[in-house]
């Protein structure tokens, strides 16, 4: 069976192939920064001056960026294997991919939900909530927690197109769900009076209608692999893979989780105020993390399938590129925060604090992300050619290693303060880079190179 493959996946120039598959996952992930900073003015709304609304949305991240990580391990275990499959012309083992990944989706929903519904007001206790923090934390934790579920699932058909290189229904899936979000999130919220609790169910309704519209699409054999709904698909050693690839992926974005529950617990201890500040700055950092994130999976896709086929200087020059472009585009990102802070963050809190906290932030810190670049591409160069705890180990660096006994000596031991916790940040992102252009480096200078005359004869075979 033939298959159609990406133009110039294997051949020409990197930079209009990375910018092919980078754009729609960036464009998506844009709409979802529109959506998450419409969703924090929205519930700012709800009482200006009141921070506890911002604060509760804070302390709740965590738990959702850890069910997202889960997710995004499910999509990149699946993109991985697709790409060498697809490389590899192995496709009676591509064909049983959506199989092996729903079984594991459909687990970790049931499990996540039940712990969610069971021990919520412990966990957000226990992450430091109190009185109106807990009580906004609560009623937003069970409405938003459905969430989760879904994106399990979405994430199986994502990672599945991602892997064949068509991201442009993964954005249009983005798309659709944020689109949902920013029209439902007045409606719930206001006239429907239902305050912080319909911000969450807005999220949880909008995620609904984009995994409709990608479930649609499998249905309809938009994609290579064909679904054949047989239990019989249900491949061990592929569940295995994923769990291989995508269970580190899911520990490095659980990394970030643990690394913001402490420094949320750290912010909320300084000054309270320091927390909603921390919550509005994470809003605008993602904006570098998203572009650096498409970037990087765009990464998988071209390195996976390139590996697939031995194409090893095509490897070293996806890397390079794709570096090179993340530091100059986030470079640029952090140069207008950096100028434009004081206006942003006087929309999104009327508290001369918060407004404080926020600019200084934005300003120490958020031009470190240029660094971070480097980690987070190596981290997919490593899962791309299925070789994933290297990056795993690189965000451990990142995030916890390095950062957190940084920020945690400066702040406590020192008398930092709140800027103690910025320099652990910075620290981080640095050192992290350095280790991890060593590690790449050396990864691809021990991997084979294909001679000239070979790499004609795959041509031409391709």
């Amino acid at each position: 069976m033939i298959k159609k493959e990406v133009p110039g996946i294997f051949d020409g120039p990197i930079l209009p192939l990375l910018k092919k598959l980078s754009l729609p996952i960036f464009m998506g992930m844009c709409l979802q920064f529109v959506y998450n900073l419409t969703d924090k003015f929205w519930v700012s709304r709800i009482a200006n001056t009141d921070g506890s609304y911002l604060g509760a949305v804070g302390l709740i991240y965590p738990i959702i960026f850890l069910s997202t990580a889960i997710a995004s391990g499910i999509n990149v275990g699946l993109s991985s294997i697709v790409a060498r499959c697809i490389g590899s012309k192995n496709y009676k083992r591509l064909n049983k991919t959506v199989e092996s990944g729903l079984i594991i989706s459909i687990i970790l929903g049931v499990v996540t939900l039940f712990i969610a519904y069971l021990f919520g007001n412990t966990i957000l206790a226990f992450l430091g909530a109190r009185n109106n923090y807990l009580l906004r934390g609560v009623e937003y934790f069970y409405f938003i927690i459905p969430t989760a579920a879904i994106l399990f699932i979405t994430n199986v058909f994502t990672g599945i197109f991602q892997g064949e290189g068509m991201m442009k229904p993964v954005m249009i899936s983005m798309l659709i769900s944020t689109v949902a979000n920013i029209i439902l999130d007045p409606i719930f919220i206001f006239l429907f009076k239902m305050d912080i609790r319909g911000a969450g169910l807005a999220t949880t309704i909008g995620s609904f209608i984009g995994f409709l519209y990608i479930i649609t699409l499998f249905m309809t054999n938009k994609s290579i692999v064909k679904v054949k709904w047989k239990l019989s698909n249900i491949d061990g050693s592929i569940i295995s893979e994923i769990i291989s690839i995508g269970g580190l992926q899911t520990l490095s974005q659980s990394v970030v989780a643990v690394s913001l529950f402490i420094f949320n617990a750290i912010m909320i201890n300084i000054d309270k105020l320091a927390l909603t500040a921390y919550t509005i700055c994470l809003s605008f950092e993602q904006l570098i993390l998203y572009l650096i994130f498409a970037i990087s999976s765009a990464v998988v896709t071209i390195v996976g399938q390139n590996y697939g086929r031995k194409l090893i200087d095509r490897v070293k020059e996806t890397w390079k590129v794709s570096v090179r472009i993340s530091v100059i585009l986030a470079g640029l990102i952090s140069i207008i925060l950096f100028i434009f802070a004081p206006f942003i963050y006087s929309i999104f809190s009327g508290i001369k604090e918060v407004v404080h906290y926020s600019v200084l932030y934005t300003r120490i810190v958020e031009i470190s992300f240029v660094f971070a670049t480097a980690s987070i591409i190596a981290r997919a160069y490593f899962q791309a050619i299925g070789k994933p705890f290297p990056g795993f180990v690189l965000t451990l660096l990142r995030l916890l290693i390095i950062t957190v006994p940084v920020a945690l000596a400066l702040t406590y031991i020192f008398n930092f303060g709140i800027y103690g916790a910025w320099i652990g940040i910075i620290t981080g992102n640095v050192i992290s880079a350095i280790i991890s252009f060593i590690w790449v480096n050396r990864s691809l200078k021990n991997s084979e190179i294909i001679p000239e005359q070979t790499l004609e004869m795959v041509k031409e075979a391709v």
